[in-house]
């Protein structure tokens, strides 16, 4: 892995949205940490890395988790089990 960044965050597959949001914030390069973790992140499956405190690693395992329903259609946030209350139970 280099010090440097060679892409940007949409060429890593972020969702276009979230990219729009992160640009808007003047965060347009990924760290190193996050340009090797997003992509296999957006696979869905199991992930570990180790990279210095600072360094990106929680926002780079929190993206791909907040592009994964917009690429997957009713497999996201939004679809939830029929028996599942529509709001939180509220205890007095």
């Amino acid at each position: 892995m280099t010090d440097t960044p060679t892409t940007t965050f949409a060429a890593l597959g972020l969702e276009p949205g979230l990219v729009a949001k992160l640009t808007a914030r003047q965060i347009t390069l990924p760290t190193p940490v996050q340009a090797a973790v997003i992509p296999l992140g957006l696979t869905g499956g199991d992930l570990l890395a180790q990279a210095r405190t600072g360094s990106g690693k929680t926002l780079a395992f929190l993206w791909p988790s907040a592009s994964l329903p917009a690429k997957s259609p009713g497999c996201g946030w939004s679809a939830r089990p029929a028996n599942w209350p529509s709001r939180p139970p509220v205890k007095p």
